[in-house]
């Protein structure tokens, strides 16, 4: 039994390392040129990963993430520049 719990938090924590890098690459993506009007794909916990975390300063401005459902758990990512 104590096999089977290791192993499920293993798991549990690859999909969280999973998540963490793809919010990374995604959010990269986005500071190399904010105004290129990117989008990407992601799953709903990278969605809400990113979606937290924001406002984004990059190059100066802030940038909220902007969401769309595209249905079973996936959302469109797009940066909108947040004027305050």
């Amino acid at each position: 039994m104590e096999l089977q719990s290791t192993m499920a938090g293993e798991k549990a924590r690859t999909k969280v390392q999973k998540a963490k890098a793809e919010s990374e690459r995604i959010l990269k993506s986005f500071t190399s040129d904010p105004t290129l009007g990117q989008k990407h794909r992601a799953t709903i916990k990278v969605a809400r990963r990113l979606i937290i975390n924001a406002p984004y300063l990059i190059q100066g401005e802030r940038w909220e993430v902007k969401s769309k459902s595209l249905g079973a758990g996936v959302y469109e990512l797009s940066l909108e520049r947040r004027m305050t």
